[in-house]
C-alpha cells in the first residue's frame, strides 16, 4: 500500500481506545530504507472561540495530563461519529462554558503535530452569546475566564496562551476581524 513516497509494508494498531489510535506502520520510505514509522491518530474536534458584544472571550484553565499542567485554552473537542463539525462545536460549547451563539464563523481548519498526529480541528468563531449552565464531563475540571479579546491576544504574544488550536482560533479570529471592520 502507498502513502504518498512512502510504501506500507504492514500497519499495526499498538493502542486503541475511544479517544485514539497508536499505529506503527513498517515502510519502506522515500530513500528506500525500510524503517517504522508511528503516528496517532485522534478524532477530529472542534475548537470555538467565543466572542461577546462587548468584545470579551471565554476561556478556560484546564489541566492537561500529558503536560503535567495546567494550560489556558479555547473551548475544544472532539467530533462524536457521524457528527458534522457544526453541530460538535454548538454541543462543546454549551458542554464546557454553558453558553449558547446565534452566529458561527467558520474559520478553517487546524491540523495539530502533522508529523505525528492524524486529527483536524475546524476552528469556529461564536458570536451573539447566550449563557446558560455548562455540562462538563466529570474528567474536566475547567476554570472558566473571561477576559478582552485584546487580552488573550497579548496572552499569546507573551507566552501565556500556548496550547495550539487555541492560538490558532485566536489569531484566525483576529484576521477575521481586521478584514471584516
Amino acid at each position: 500500500m502507498k502513502n504518498g513516497p512512502w510504501i506500507i509494508k504492514e500497519r499495526k494498531i499498538i493502542n486503541k481506545n475511544p479517544w485514539s489510535e497508536m499505529i506503527v506502520d513498517n515502510v519502506i520510505r522515500p530513500d528506500g530504507k525500510e524503517g517504522e514509522y508511528a503516528f496517532i491518530k485522534v478524532p477530529d474536534g472542534v475548537t470555538i472561540l467565543p466572542l461577546d458584544d462587548d468584545g470579551n472571550v471565554y476561556l478556560g484553565r484546564e489541566f492537561f495530563y500529558p503536560l503535567e499542567t495546567y494550560l489556558i485554552n479555547t473551548p475544544t473537542g472532539a467530533r462524536n461519529k457521524g457528527e458534522d463539525a457544526l453541530t460538535a462545536a454548538k454541543r462543546e460549547l454549551l458542554e464546557e462554558q454553558g453558553i449558547e451563539a446565534e452566529e458561527w464563523i467558520n474559520l478553517g481548519k487546524y491540523q495539530h503535530f502533522s508529523a505525528m498526529t492524524k486529527c483536524q480541528n475546524t476552528l469556529f468563531l461564536a458570536r451573539k452569546l447566550t449563557f446558560k449552565k455548562h455540562h462538563r464531563e466529570s474528567v474536566e475540571t475547567i476554570e472558566s475566564l473571561k477576559m478582552t479579546f485584546e487580552e488573550a491576544i497579548e496572552k499569546v504574544e507573551k507566552g501565556e496562551i500556548i496550547d495550539g488550536e487555541s492560538i490558532a482560533v485566536i489569531l484566525k479570529t483576529k484576521l477575521y476581524l481586521d478584514k471584516n471592520k
